[in-house]
């Protein structure tokens, strides 16, 4: 598992977040962005919502994944993208 510290923490339910926890996504993760969608920016941001834990432990919900700010989205990609490169 790794962790992205967020450079604009986010608001969960009352809660300030400043750490997602992501787990190695399996390929039915991915076979799922991919039915979700054949853009490759909006399987980014569902695959984070399958993957993205918040500190927690509690999973992202597509409505906590849409209050990420673009330069946090990019470093948690930057994270999912090194686990396909072994």
């Amino acid at each position: 598992m790794e962790q992205v510290t967020l450079s604009y923490p986010i608001n969960v339910g009352g809660t300030e977040q400043t750490i997602i926890k992501l787990r190695r996504p399996k390929v039915r993760d991915v076979r799922a962005a991919e039915k979700h969608s054949k853009d490759g920016f909006e399987q980014v941001l569902f695959l984070i919502s399958k993957v993205g834990l918040l500190s927690d432990d509690s999973g992202l919900s597509p409505a906590d994944v849409d209050e990420i700010d673009v330069i946090d989205i990019t470093k948690i990609s930057e994270v999912i993208e090194g686990f396909t490169k072994g």
